[in-house]
Protein backbone atom coordinates (compact mmCIF):
# COMPACT_ATOMS: atom_id res chain seq x y z
CA UNK A 1 0.00 0.00 0.00
CA UNK A 2 1.11 3.55 -0.70
CA UNK A 3 1.24 5.74 2.38
CA UNK A 4 1.59 9.49 1.69
CA UNK A 5 4.05 11.47 3.80
CA UNK A 6 2.75 13.76 6.51
CA UNK A 7 2.75 17.48 5.77
CA UNK A 8 1.59 20.13 8.22
CA UNK A 9 1.49 23.91 8.19
CA UNK A 10 2.45 26.09 11.14
CA UNK A 11 2.89 29.85 11.74
CA UNK A 12 6.37 31.27 10.97
CA UNK A 13 8.75 31.70 13.88
CA UNK A 14 9.09 35.31 14.98
CA UNK A 15 12.79 34.96 15.82
CA UNK A 16 13.93 33.80 12.39
CA UNK A 17 16.14 36.26 10.51
CA UNK A 18 16.13 34.98 6.95
CA UNK A 19 17.31 38.21 5.33
CA UNK A 20 20.98 37.12 4.97
CA UNK A 21 19.81 34.00 3.12
CA UNK A 22 17.38 35.92 0.88
CA UNK A 23 20.10 38.43 0.04
CA UNK A 24 21.96 35.58 -1.66
CA UNK A 25 19.33 35.95 -4.37
CA UNK A 26 18.40 39.62 -4.01
CA UNK A 27 21.33 41.58 -2.53
CA UNK A 28 19.19 44.73 -2.16
CA UNK A 29 16.42 43.01 -0.17
CA UNK A 30 15.58 45.01 2.94
CA UNK A 31 12.81 42.91 4.49
CA UNK A 32 10.54 39.96 3.85
CA UNK A 33 7.25 38.39 4.80
CA UNK A 34 5.85 34.88 4.66
CA UNK A 35 3.22 34.27 2.01
CA UNK A 36 1.67 31.63 4.27
CA UNK A 37 2.66 29.26 7.07
CA UNK A 38 5.68 27.00 7.34
CA UNK A 39 5.28 23.66 5.54
CA UNK A 40 6.68 20.98 7.82
CA UNK A 41 7.58 17.53 6.52
CA UNK A 42 9.40 14.67 8.18
CA UNK A 43 12.86 15.80 7.04
CA UNK A 44 12.61 19.49 6.16
CA UNK A 45 10.65 22.72 6.42
CA UNK A 46 9.64 24.94 3.54
CA UNK A 47 8.12 28.37 3.08
CA UNK A 48 7.02 30.74 0.35
CA UNK A 49 8.67 34.05 1.15
CA UNK A 50 8.15 37.47 -0.37
CA UNK A 51 11.42 39.40 -0.41
CA UNK A 52 11.04 43.18 -0.43
CA UNK A 53 13.48 45.48 -2.19
CA UNK A 54 13.53 49.05 -3.59
CA UNK A 55 11.86 49.37 -6.98
CA UNK A 56 14.69 51.68 -8.00
CA UNK A 57 16.71 48.59 -8.93
CA UNK A 58 16.60 46.55 -12.09
CA UNK A 59 16.17 42.81 -11.86
CA UNK A 60 17.30 40.08 -14.23
CA UNK A 61 18.06 36.39 -14.23
CA UNK A 62 21.62 35.60 -15.18
CA UNK A 63 21.96 32.37 -17.14
CA UNK A 64 24.96 30.43 -18.36
CA UNK A 65 24.92 32.07 -21.77
CA UNK A 66 26.16 35.32 -20.18
CA UNK A 67 29.84 36.18 -20.22
CA UNK A 68 31.78 36.34 -16.98
CA UNK A 69 32.72 34.05 -14.20
CA UNK A 70 29.89 34.62 -11.74
CA UNK A 71 30.70 35.58 -8.20
CA UNK A 72 32.01 33.78 -5.17
CA UNK A 73 30.88 33.89 -1.60
CA UNK A 74 33.98 35.16 0.12
CA UNK A 75 32.55 34.86 3.60
CA UNK A 76 33.15 31.17 4.19
CA UNK A 77 29.59 30.58 5.41
CA UNK A 78 28.73 26.88 5.48
CA UNK A 79 32.08 26.08 3.94
CA UNK A 80 31.48 22.35 4.03
CA UNK A 81 29.41 22.58 0.85
CA UNK A 82 31.53 25.14 -1.00
CA UNK A 83 32.61 22.92 -3.87
CA UNK A 84 34.29 24.05 -7.05
CA UNK A 85 31.08 23.46 -8.98
CA UNK A 86 29.00 25.82 -6.87
CA UNK A 87 30.46 28.90 -8.51
CA UNK A 88 29.38 27.74 -11.98
CA UNK A 89 25.93 26.88 -10.66
CA UNK A 90 25.42 30.29 -9.08
CA UNK A 91 26.54 31.83 -12.38
CA UNK A 92 23.94 29.66 -14.09
CA UNK A 93 20.92 30.54 -12.01
CA UNK A 94 21.45 33.39 -9.58
CA UNK A 95 18.88 36.17 -9.43
CA UNK A 96 20.88 39.35 -9.90
CA UNK A 97 19.59 42.72 -8.74
CA UNK A 98 21.61 45.79 -9.64
CA UNK A 99 20.91 49.39 -8.68
CA UNK A 100 19.70 51.58 -11.53
CA UNK A 101 19.81 54.69 -9.29
CA UNK A 102 22.44 53.76 -6.72
CA UNK A 103 22.68 57.24 -5.16
CA UNK A 104 18.97 57.77 -4.63
CA UNK A 105 18.05 57.87 -0.93
CA UNK A 106 14.50 59.24 -0.94
CA UNK A 107 12.85 55.82 -1.28
CA UNK A 108 9.25 56.00 -0.10
CA UNK A 109 6.90 53.28 1.08
CA UNK A 110 5.44 52.94 -2.43
CA UNK A 111 8.86 52.52 -4.04
CA UNK A 112 9.26 48.85 -3.10
CA UNK A 113 8.57 45.65 -4.96
CA UNK A 114 8.34 42.02 -3.87
CA UNK A 115 9.65 38.81 -5.40
CA UNK A 116 8.45 35.43 -4.23
CA UNK A 117 11.05 32.77 -3.42
CA UNK A 118 10.81 29.32 -1.87
CA UNK A 119 13.13 28.47 1.00
CA UNK A 120 13.72 24.89 2.11
CA UNK A 121 15.51 24.55 5.46
CA UNK A 122 16.84 21.82 7.67
CA UNK A 123 17.82 22.93 11.16
CA UNK A 124 19.57 20.18 13.07
CA UNK A 125 18.11 21.34 16.39
CA UNK A 126 14.60 20.70 15.06
CA UNK A 127 15.35 16.98 14.87
CA UNK A 128 17.23 16.61 18.15
CA UNK A 129 14.34 14.56 19.54
CA UNK A 130 15.01 11.81 17.00
CA UNK A 131 17.36 8.92 17.45
CA UNK A 132 20.82 9.55 16.01
CA UNK A 133 20.12 7.13 13.15
CA UNK A 134 17.00 9.06 12.13
CA UNK A 135 18.60 12.45 12.68
CA UNK A 136 21.63 11.50 10.61
CA UNK A 137 19.35 10.32 7.79
CA UNK A 138 17.66 13.73 7.76
CA UNK A 139 21.01 15.55 7.64
CA UNK A 140 22.32 13.30 4.88
CA UNK A 141 19.18 13.95 2.83
CA UNK A 142 20.03 17.65 3.10
CA UNK A 143 23.63 17.10 2.08
CA UNK A 144 22.59 15.03 -0.93
CA UNK A 145 20.07 17.60 -2.15
CA UNK A 146 22.50 20.52 -1.75
CA UNK A 147 25.12 18.58 -3.68
CA UNK A 148 22.56 17.83 -6.39
CA UNK A 149 21.78 21.50 -7.00
CA UNK A 150 25.38 22.68 -6.65
CA UNK A 151 27.19 19.93 -8.53
CA UNK A 152 24.87 17.91 -10.74
CA UNK A 153 22.33 20.40 -12.05
CA UNK A 154 24.99 22.51 -13.84
CA UNK A 155 26.36 19.34 -15.45
CA UNK A 156 22.88 18.22 -16.49
CA UNK A 157 22.14 21.57 -18.08
CA UNK A 158 25.46 21.71 -19.90
CA UNK A 159 25.60 18.12 -21.12
CA UNK A 160 21.98 17.16 -21.70
CA UNK A 161 21.14 15.91 -25.17
CA UNK A 162 18.12 14.33 -26.81
CA UNK A 163 16.54 13.92 -30.19
CA UNK A 164 15.82 17.66 -30.07
CA UNK A 165 18.44 20.33 -30.46
CA UNK A 166 20.74 21.02 -27.52
CA UNK A 167 19.07 24.36 -26.85
CA UNK A 168 15.58 22.78 -26.83
CA UNK A 169 16.82 20.10 -24.43
CA UNK A 170 18.35 22.65 -22.08
CA UNK A 171 15.15 24.71 -22.13
CA UNK A 172 13.12 21.60 -21.30
CA UNK A 173 15.30 20.82 -18.29
CA UNK A 174 15.07 24.40 -17.06
CA UNK A 175 11.30 24.02 -17.11
CA UNK A 176 11.60 20.81 -15.06
CA UNK A 177 14.22 21.85 -12.50
CA UNK A 178 13.50 24.98 -10.45
CA UNK A 179 16.26 27.56 -10.43
CA UNK A 180 18.39 27.35 -7.31
CA UNK A 181 19.76 30.67 -6.13
CA UNK A 182 21.77 29.35 -3.21
CA UNK A 183 22.27 26.00 -1.48
CA UNK A 184 24.59 25.33 1.45
CA UNK A 185 24.98 23.27 4.60
CA UNK A 186 27.15 23.06 7.68
CA UNK A 187 27.24 19.62 9.28
CA UNK A 188 30.73 19.84 10.73
CA UNK A 189 30.98 17.73 13.85
CA UNK A 190 27.87 15.76 12.92
CA UNK A 191 28.44 14.09 9.54
CA UNK A 192 31.87 13.82 7.90
CA UNK A 193 32.07 14.89 4.27
CA UNK A 194 33.56 11.52 3.38
CA UNK A 195 30.89 9.59 5.25
CA UNK A 196 28.63 7.75 2.78
CA UNK A 197 24.89 8.26 2.98
CA UNK A 198 24.37 4.55 3.52
CA UNK A 199 26.63 4.30 6.58
CA UNK A 200 23.93 3.39 9.10
CA UNK A 201 26.58 2.33 11.62
CA UNK A 202 28.10 5.81 11.92
CA UNK A 203 28.53 6.48 15.65
CA UNK A 204 26.63 9.28 17.33
CA UNK A 205 28.68 12.48 17.87
CA UNK A 206 26.87 13.12 21.15
CA UNK A 207 28.13 11.77 24.50
CA UNK A 208 26.18 8.78 25.74
CA UNK A 209 25.50 10.64 29.00
CA UNK A 210 24.11 13.77 27.29
CA UNK A 211 20.65 14.72 28.53
CA UNK A 212 20.15 17.62 26.11
CA UNK A 213 21.44 18.53 22.63
CA UNK A 214 24.57 20.74 22.64
CA UNK A 215 24.05 24.48 21.97
CA UNK A 216 26.23 24.19 18.85
CA UNK A 217 23.40 22.22 17.24
CA UNK A 218 21.49 25.47 16.81
CA UNK A 219 23.96 26.57 14.14
CA UNK A 220 24.01 23.31 12.18
CA UNK A 221 21.90 22.50 9.16
CA UNK A 222 21.43 24.11 5.80
CA UNK A 223 19.09 25.64 3.27
CA UNK A 224 18.11 25.61 -0.39
CA UNK A 225 16.77 28.85 -1.86
CA UNK A 226 14.68 28.12 -4.93
CA UNK A 227 12.60 29.75 -7.60
CA UNK A 228 9.00 29.80 -6.43
CA UNK A 229 6.73 27.68 -8.59
CA UNK A 230 3.58 29.16 -7.10
CA UNK A 231 1.76 29.92 -10.34
CA UNK A 232 -1.66 28.92 -11.72
CA UNK A 233 0.00 26.37 -14.00
CA UNK A 234 1.97 24.73 -11.16
CA UNK A 235 0.24 23.35 -8.11
CA UNK A 236 0.23 20.50 -5.64
CA UNK A 237 -3.02 18.65 -5.01
CA UNK A 238 -4.33 15.20 -4.27
CA UNK A 239 -5.58 13.04 -5.81
CA UNK A 240 -4.15 13.71 -9.26
CA UNK A 241 -6.20 13.18 -12.38
CA UNK A 242 -4.90 10.66 -14.96
CA UNK A 243 -3.83 13.56 -17.19
CA UNK A 244 -1.94 15.25 -14.34
CA UNK A 245 -0.27 11.95 -13.44
CA UNK A 246 0.83 11.51 -17.03
CA UNK A 247 2.33 15.00 -17.04
CA UNK A 248 4.29 14.21 -13.85
CA UNK A 249 5.61 10.95 -15.29
CA UNK A 250 6.59 12.63 -18.54
CA UNK A 251 8.57 15.33 -16.72
CA UNK A 252 10.27 12.70 -14.55
CA UNK A 253 11.18 10.64 -17.61
CA UNK A 254 12.65 13.70 -19.37
CA UNK A 255 14.68 14.51 -16.28
CA UNK A 256 16.21 11.01 -16.08
CA UNK A 257 16.70 10.84 -19.85
CA UNK A 258 18.95 13.90 -19.66
CA UNK A 259 21.73 11.77 -18.17
CA UNK A 260 20.98 8.53 -20.04
CA UNK A 261 24.23 7.05 -21.34
CA UNK A 262 26.31 9.91 -19.93
CA UNK A 263 29.02 7.82 -18.26
CA UNK A 264 31.17 10.75 -17.00
CA UNK A 265 28.18 12.37 -15.33
CA UNK A 266 26.90 9.15 -13.81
Amino acid sequence: LFTPYTMTTSPPSSDDDLLPILQRAIPTATSYRHADGIISQANAEGARILARYPSTVSEKLQDDDDDGDGDGDGDGEMAASDTANRRSHEHDSRLVVSASQPHRRDVGEDDYEETELFLKRVRASTYAHKSWTDMRRTLVYLRTEVRFYNEFVPLLLSSSSSSNSKEESRTGLRDTIPKCYHAAYDLEGLVRESSPATDVRAPSPFPATATAPPPSLQRKGGHILLQSLSTPSRFQSSPLTPRQSLSCLRSLAEFHAASLGNAPLL
